[in-house]
């Protein structure tokens, strides 16, 4: 019997996809902010904008916008409208995808799917469905079959930057709340003209505490008490439950002190105490305590404050803030420049951490 071998080599290319980096500029409109691939071509509507590469090709992206009758609507219902009208109108309907996207905050949708255009050519499009207060986006990426993983990489690029935009148009909402001290009395510390620093707190926080032991100490010093940044502390409540609600009253507490201008001591009184997360060491006698530790003139006013929870509206602002923002957990800091939210640091990350993110905001 005779064996033949044969030797056989080959090379397995991905196609080459071009063009995947362009150089992309920022278009605005009274309703959109989306960056683009400069070199492309816009063309609008009163509720559109399409960006091509050329003004005949099959490849596209396209943003509508339309108003919906109520925030709540939900996309689910979008969406099965759409793919039904889809069913009955596009040759050669095929559903690739119909996924909610869980990255992104907010209600989302995503649809993949396939069909002929009039010329037969097979068109493969993604919707994204997002909905943004009372309106409703849809950005979709037109491609013919064969470019759709060329124009996936821009299209994926735009949905980012469009969801960047609009998530810090949202949370620069928050900003002339977050760079006013929760109350008149309550000093902010510093005297920058521009910079704020803005933290979120719950005086039984572990991470808390471990930031206002360990890092705290080092930003006063090296960016408020040279004059680069301000401070300012406001409360976000995590840490209550029914039978313990410590984290509110030494919260309150502070305010009361603060009217005796003593507020930055006693704060830092409550974290230079702290003993743990529902250990029961806020009571009424240990904040009366530890006013006395910070020499509060009048106890007998400061003790009458407590007990009256005369600033638990105020508390409860703050924390509805910190909710509305969708901050994650105690501590979080918000970093503003020139009334704009330039980014949030969670958790109780080491010194040179802020360190770095401040000097950065410095520079820019």
């Amino acid at each position: 019997m005779n064996v033949y071998l044969h030797n056989v080599s080959a090379e397995w290319k991905v196609p080459s996809i071009t063009n995947v980096n362009p150089n992309f500029a920022t278009y605005e409109n009274n309703f959109l902010k989306i960056d683009y691939p400069e070199s492309w071509i816009f063309t609008e509507t009163t509720d559109s904008v399409t960006f091509a590469p050329d003004r005949d090709s099959i490849n596209k992206i396209k943003i509508n916008v339309s108003p919906i009758p109520t925030d709540s609507l939900p996309i689910k219902s979008v969406v099965d409208s759409t793919l039904d009208e889809f069913v009955r109108t596009l040759d050669d309907f095929e559903l690739i995808e119909s996924s909610p996207l869980s990255s992104i905050k907010g209600n989302n949708h995503k649809l993949v799917y396939s069909y002929l255009d009039e010329k037969k050519n097979k068109i493969q499009n993604i919707d994204v469905g997002i909905i943004r207060g009372a309106n409703l986006y849809i950005i979709s990426s037109v491609s013919n079959f064969t470019d759709y993983y060329r124009n996936l990489p821009i299209y994926e690029r735009m949905l980012t930057s469009f969801n960047y935009y609009n998530e810090q148009e949202l949370l620069n909402q928050f900003s002339s709340n977050l760079l006013k001290p929760v109350v008149d009395f309550v000093p902010i510390l510093g005297n920058s003209s521009n910079i704020t620093m803005v933290e979120f707190g719950d005086y039984q926080c572990t991470f808390c505490a471990k930031f206002h032991n360990e890092t705290r100490e080092q930003i006063i010093k090296n960016f408020v008490d040279s004059g680069k940044i301000n401070f300012i502390f406001k409360d976000y409540i995590v840490n209550d439950i029914p039978t313990d609600k410590g984290s509110s009253m030494g919260a309150e507490a502070s305010y009361c002190a603060g009217e005796q201008g003593k507020y930055w001591d006693y704060h830092t009184e409550l974290y230079d105490n702290w003993k743990g997360e529902g250990t029961g060491w806020i009571t009424n006698d240990s904040l009366k305590q530890f006013a006395k530790n910070v020499q509060i003139p009048n106890m007998e006013q400061f003790s009458k404050c407590v007990e009256s929870n005369k600033y638990s509206s105020i508390v409860k602002n703050s924390d509805n803030i910190a909710r509305s923002m969708g901050l994650s957990g105690t501590p979080s800091f918000i970093l503003i420049k020139d009334n704009n939210i330039e980014s949030i640091i969670p958790g109780a990350l080491p010194y040179e951490i802020f360190e770095q993110t401040l000097n950065r905001l410095l520079s820019s």
